[in-house]
């Protein structure tokens, strides 16, 4: 009977090569198993919208392979806050896409951070490697809310002038939908889009209580909201004062619009105070440090 002897090698090192080898042999596995099944959803990526996307395959197979659940609540949340960005056709779309990157990541990286761990024997490294997985799957949730709060700050910013533009049009007689298409093609921008596909929608034939709620879902910003509510509420019950309740809202939101102007200033100024910070404190380190060696 023979006894192997792994000299210097840790039972934790074992442990991590036999974890890593296992795992590595799973993506083999997937890959081989579904290399070419999923090309329809990955070709239309752009090239460098998502890092690594050309074996995102490997995510969409264990999808399939643990059958995960794309209706439940958590994936009906995170598509409405897709369809803010993509839309709502392509909605489904993109959620399946991150969530197969989000498999892809962590499958392929897992394997190669155990080899890691076990290669140098030092367990700060492995849980280094783990986090850098973990960050390239966060990564992906925080590019959406990213891209979210840019487009809501864009809506909000063109909001007032677009309630301008609509109550200047109301009050001098101009309906409602004149004005709306008017306004639409009046300038560039989110706002301006949304309101150019709310146009498209009426004009092929969806009312326009339903094209202006799509709207409001679509903008998901408070403000805009209660402009669409107001909209609808004047078609549906008629209201004679819908320019003077716009002018309102129009006023509003130029102050509010001043507002946010003055707070993104403070906090510019409070970021711009933060470098200077540090250099106060490495200059005083450079001054005490001296005078304390000296004694």
């Amino acid at each position: 009977m023979r006894t192997f002897i792994f000299v210097g090698v840790s039972l934790m090192q074992i442990f991590m090569l036999i974890i890593g080898s296992v795992l590595t042999v799973m993506w083999i596995t997937i890959y081989i198993k579904y290399n070419k099944e999923f090309d329809n959803l990955i070709k239309p990526i752009g090239k460098n919208e998502f890092f690594m996307s050309d074996i995102f395959f490997i995510g969409f197979g264990v999808m399939r392979l643990i059958n995960y659940n794309l209706k439940s609540s958590r994936a009906k949340k995170a598509t409405k806050k897709i369809a803010e960005i993509k839309g709502s056709l392509y909605a489904d779309y993109y959620y399946y896409i991150i969530t197969g990157g989000k498999f892809t990541y962590i499958v392929t990286l897992l394997p190669i951070s155990f080899f890691v761990g076990a290669l140098t024997n030092d367990t700060l490294i492995f849980l280094m490697a783990v986090i850098t997985i973990g960050a390239l799957v966060y990564y992906l949730d925080f590019e959406i809310d990213s891209a979210i709060s840019k487009k809501r700050d864009r809506l909000l910013n063109d909001f007032p002038k677009v309630l301008s533009k609509l109550a200047l049009l109301l009050n001098a007689g101009v309906t409602l939908r004149a004005a709306w298409n008017n306004v639409s093609n009046s300038g560039e921008g989110n706002l301006y889009e949304e309101m150019k596909l709310t146009s498209d929608e009426i004009s092929n034939g969806v009312t326009e209580v339903k094209a202006y709620r799509d709207f409001a879902e679509r903008c998901n910003v408070k403000e805009i909201r209660k402009f669409a509510s107001t909209l609808i509420q004047n078609i549906q019950k008629g209201n004679r004062e819908i320019t003077n309740l716009i002018k309102g809202m129009a006023n509003d939101s130029w102050q509010q619009k001043k507002y946010n102007v003055k707070i993104r200033g403070e906090l510019a100024s409070s970021k711009l105070m933060l470098p200077v910070g540090i250099m106060l404190v490495a200059i005083m380190i450079m001054i005490i440090v001296p005078i304390f060696s000296s004694f």
